[in-house]
């Protein structure tokens, strides 16, 4: 019997600037290509290759292992340059836009020029757990259309994100499911669930707003109320702080720095700061080993509601249609953060305690798993 050729899947989304979060989108998106073909690798386009290649070394073992041994390699090419997109999307069998927000991002153009370039050369296109918005220029809207008409399969990360692409373009084909970092955060829990969790440190993820598009005006609002949370637990409670990045490149905003502020604002020797990078992997199993957590940015959320389940959410976007309801919303969690919950946007800092042991169904996630394993086997 013949054997088939192995698959040759480009990806393309924010990678260069990638967050831990992006990270485990693309870990997410390989555990699930491994489900529908037998070989494959991945052609991986960043904003800037020499960022991405740290990553993906870092976190090449824990890919390996998630596509249990089906991803075969994994290489990188530059998506600001026309040439090379158009080099390496004629050596693919798809392209896929790989996770993350549709927003008013400049480098959308590239992109939206990469799906374009892969229909005239018949290569198969998808979206797999991309959000929409918020938006507000019309030619990003515009773009966004176009990349999205250029794809043959399309699924957003949540329902709302589906509704208001539907609403904004009439185009009513497209599918909802999960964000894809859910099922790399469920397979490392596996991995991790072989011991106890050591419940040492009570970690924090925060982020500067001041940097995008939210609500920068209430930024000090904000980091006065982050020093408050901090002081009540390294000096009122005793406990050991540690404060994570979910994100430590200069582009797009090194955390780091904010966190930094933030621990000489507060001034304790019980507070920590993780500024030597985490692989993926390894901030996952600080997540899974917290006593509890503090989540801000919407993927260390996601990972400490699967990994600990302990944990208080900070949301910082739209509290009614924003990515991080709407992933508690998938979860049916919302009376369940009734206590762990704060809207930043609304100004509601009432006092908070962490979630208790929330559990995310095996078979919730296997219905998720499956919108994406039965769109992929339309082109896969």
């Amino acid at each position: 019997m013949k054997r088939e050729r192995m698959k040759r899947i480009n990806i393309v989304g924010w990678y260069g600037t990638e967050t831990i979060g992006d990270r485990a989108i693309l870990a997410g998106l390989v555990s699930l290509f491994s489900l529908v073909v037998d070989e494959f690798e991945i052609i991986l386009g960043s904003l800037c290759p020499s960022f991405s290649q740290r990553t993906v070394l870092e976190d090449g073992e824990f890919l390996n292992q998630i596509s249990g041994g089906k991803m075969k390699n994994i290489s990188l090419y530059d998506t600001t340059i026309k040439s090379e997109i158009k080099k390496y999307v004629q050596k693919s069998d798809f392209l896929f836009f790989g996770g993350g927000p549709f927003m008013d991002i400049p480098a959308t153009k590239m992109l939206e020029f990469a799906f374009e370039y892969a229909k005239k050369c018949g290569v198969r296109t998808g979206v797999l757990g991309c959000g929409y918005g918020p938006i507000k220029e019309t030619k990003y809207k515009e773009m966004v259309k176009s990349l999205v008409s250029a794809s043959d399969i399309v699924i957003f990360r949540d329902a709302i994100s589906k509704q208001e692409y539907e609403k904004e373009s009439g185009d009513d084909r497209c599918c909802s499911s999960i964000d894809p970092a859910v099922f790399c955060a469920a397979y490392a829990k596996q991995i991790l669930s072989v011991s106890q969790p050591e419940c040492a440190d009570v970690v924090f993820n925060f982020r500067d707003v001041t940097l995008d598009s939210y609500d920068s005006v209430k930024a000090t609002e904000y980091k006065n109320y982050f020093c408050s949370l901090i002081k009540k637990e390294a000096d009122e409670k005793g406990e050991k702080v540690h404060l994570v990045p979910m994100h430590t490149y200069y582009v797009g905003g090194d955390d780091r720095k904010y966190l930094y502020e933030l621990q000489k604002s507060c001034e304790s020797n019980k507070i920590q700061l993780q500024s030597v990078p985490l692989s993926l992997f390894d901030t996952m199993k600080t997540y899974y080993n917290a006593k509890y957590c503090y989540g801000m940015r919407f993927h260390s959320v996601v990972l400490q509601t699967i990994l600990n389940g302990r944990n208080i959410v900070l949301d910082y976007t739209d509290s009614k249609k924003g990515k991080t309801i709407g992933f508690l919303k998938q979860l049916e969690l919302e009376d369940f953060y009734s206590k762990s919950y704060v809207s930043l946007t609304q100004g509601n800092y009432v006092d908070l305690v962490p979630a208790d042991n929330v559990l995310f169904p095996k078979e919730k996630i296997d219905m998720y798993r499956n919108v994406y394993i039965n769109e992929l086997s339309k082109l896969l």
